[in-house]
């Protein structure tokens, strides 16, 4: 089956796909635009356009194109589980937003940049077996009016994901992957791999998970976890702005890395201060 070319007007339409691949134009005005099933690509062109998603099969490419755009997830709760949104790509596009009916979380292969999108009832994102690259820096919930965090896979591939300002749980999976909390209460999971975690600003918990991980202090103000710090095979990678390093004991078992005389922290649970030292550290 060849490509549907589907095209709008100057008005305000409706434009529904067929089930395989579409090339779906909405031109002036506010559109609705639903791609069916297939890999499709949405041009919503001039005016406040949306994007309806209501469970099919494929990875769709939207282009909100002028005006406000919204891609909107709703009548799913057919379905048993959770629901995953294969997103190819998105250009001007402001919103996504879910009925909240079942657990929604998009779904990429290759990169995904959300920064500034709004939010309602979206849970989550997943990678592919390649090497994705995903960024939330700034993602609200406009559900509730308030900002919330967001939980991010890696899955497998050499990933590279960004979090929000937010609380955010973000999972490398397989691969060597660069996981970056940014700001916010994360929680960094390396998974397999040789792994390189920043938890930025904020109190994050960092667990590498097997491989030789890299663990990054950047950036001055909270307390970072690391859970699972093997002295020998990790690093602690300190950068320019934080130097004068103290080890102290802490809770007996661990070590407390103090920076710059409390402008940060790190907390190695399960190794003693004693079994840190120069080698432990490379600078940035």
């Amino acid at each position: 089956m060849g490509m549907a070319v589907i095209k709008g007007t100057s008005y305000s339409d409706n434009l529904l796909g067929t089930s395989g691949p579409d090339l779906i134009y909405g031109y002036e005005g506010d559109d609705t635009l639903l791609g069916g099933s297939g890999n499709d690509s949405m041009y919503g062109g001039a005016g406040d356009d949306t994007f309806l998603f209501n469970g099919s099969a494929g990875k769709d490419y939207f282009d909100g194109g002028d005006g406000v755009d919204t891609i909107g997830i709703a009548n799913v709760s057919h379905i048993f589980n959770s629901v995953e949104v294969g997103i190819g790509s998105l250009t001007s596009v402001e919103a996504i937003v879910s009925d909240g009916s079942k657990p929604v979380y998009l779904k990429t292969e290759g990169v995904l940049d959300l920064t500034g999108i709004q939010m309602a009832n979206i849970n989550g994102f997943r990678g592919s077996v390649g090497n994705d690259y995903m960024t939330a820096e700034v993602v609200y919930n406009t559900s509730s009016g308030t900002t919330t965090g967001m939980t991010m896979w890696g899955y497998a591939g050499n990933d590279e994901i960004k979090g929000s300002v937010l609380n955010d749980i973000i999972d490398g999976g397989e691969g060597d992957d660069t996981l970056i909390g940014y700001a916010g209460a994360d929680t960094l999971l390396g998974g397999d791999g040789a792994d390189v975690l920043a938890g930025g600003v904020g109190n994050d918990t960092l667990t590498g998970g097997s491989g030789a991980d890299w663990f990054w202090f950047e950036t001055s103000g909270g307390v970072d976890t690391i859970t699972d710090y093997v002295d020998g095979a990790d690093k602690l990678i300190v950068g320019s702005s934080l130097s004068n390093i103290n080890l102290y004991n802490y809770q007996s078992t661990s070590t407390l890395i103090e920076f710059n005389g409390g402008a940060a922290y790190a907390i190695l649970q399960g190794v003693a201060a004693s079994s840190i030292d120069g080698t432990d550290f490379l600078w940035a």
